[in-house]
């Protein structure tokens, strides 16, 4: 489905089908294509990049022993898929590509000790996408 070669664009059917994938294939799809692309996406505005607040109740339910950050910070593996995030129109931020060195370098231990984590590839009106630590995804990075 997703191009086997870093593309400028995407055809629509493309993107199409990735915002129907699950939370898991999004970010398995994050993982190959940003490696590959070596770089991630991000929404940046006037006063920054584009946070979300963690919500305290999915926290609280959240079976995993590990704590999570109260920010998240969203990204996407591709420019063309940040559309597919209802609210990124809503933000009236930027697509911003961060080279993946710079981001496993000084972003992720940024993230890390400011307890920011991060939702992978979003997708609707809702933070649709998984969570993961700025270590987990480190981790997810390297072994890819």
């Amino acid at each position: 489905m997703f191009p086997e070669t870093v593309t400028p664009t995407l055809p629509e059917s493309v993107v199409e089908q990735a915002g129907k994938l699950s939370a898991e294939e999004r970010l398995e799809l994050l993982l190959q294509y940003t490696l590959k692309a070596e770089e991630v996406w991000t929404l940046a505005g006037d006063s920054g990049f584009v946070m979300l607040e963690s919500d305290p109740a999915e926290a609280a339910a959240d079976n995993e022993t590990e704590q999570h950050g109260n920010a998240l910070l969203p990204i996407w593996p591709h420019r063309d898929l940040i559309g597919l995030w209802t609210r990124a129109q809503e933000t009236g931020a930027t697509p911003t590509p961060i080279k993946l060195e710079e981001f496993m370098q000084s972003w992720l231990p940024g993230l890390a000790s400011n307890q920011v984590d991060l939702v992978v590839f979003p997708v609707g009106a809702e933070q649709t996408g998984m969570v993961l630590s700025a270590e987990e995804l480190q981790q997810s990075l390297n072994e890819g």
